[in-house]
This record gives C-alpha cells, sequence and structure tokens, in this order.
C-alpha cells in the first residue's frame, strides 16, 4: 500500500487520496469475496482493497452507487458513506 500524506503526492492527488496496489493478498480476498457475494470481478477487487485499507488505517467508508457492491461492503463490516437508491 501506498500512502500520500502530502500535498506534493504524484498525479495531483490530495492528502486524503490512498492509493492501494493490487498485491496477491488483495487479489485472494477479491477471489473469497466473489465466492460470498454476488459481485462482479472488479467490484470484488474494490472491495478487497477497501477492506485491507480499512484493516491498515483502523477504519475506512466506500462510497458507491453499485447496490450489490454496496450491499457486500456493508456485510463484511465497511461503513457506506451512503446506500444506493432503489429503483
Amino acid at each position: 500500500m501506498t500512502v500520500f500524506l502530502d500535498e506534493a503526492s504524484p498525479m495531483g492527488l490530495d492528502r486524503n487520496t490512498v492509493l492501494m496496489r493490487a498485491s496477491q493478498e488483495v487479489l485472494r480476498s477479491a477471489i473469497n469475496l466473489v465466492a460470498r457475494h454476488p459481485l462482479r470481478a472488479y467490484d470484488a477487487v474494490q472491495l478487497a482493497s477497501a477492506l485491507s485499507a480499512a484493516h491498515l488505517m483502523g477504519g475506512c467508508s466506500l462510497g458507491c452507487f453499485d447496490r450489490r457492491l454496496s450491499a457486500a461492503a456493508a456485510m463484511e463490516g465497511l461503513a457506506l458513506l451512503w446506500a444506493p437508491e432503489d429503483g
């Protein structure tokens, strides 16, 4: 994991941005998430990355508009910034 905490981060990212590498651990976690939840592969990698960040940083919140990803994140214990509306 790479965390940029200053204003001079690459690619113009601000100090609140965390970049995660798709490590073998994250990819293994994504495989397990697909087995437990009806997720697309890319969504599983996103969720696995968020779970890894939450573990390393002592928590984080996920914001997305995908109902399946939000539901899986909540079931895995992540806080949601908002819940997608039904419809």
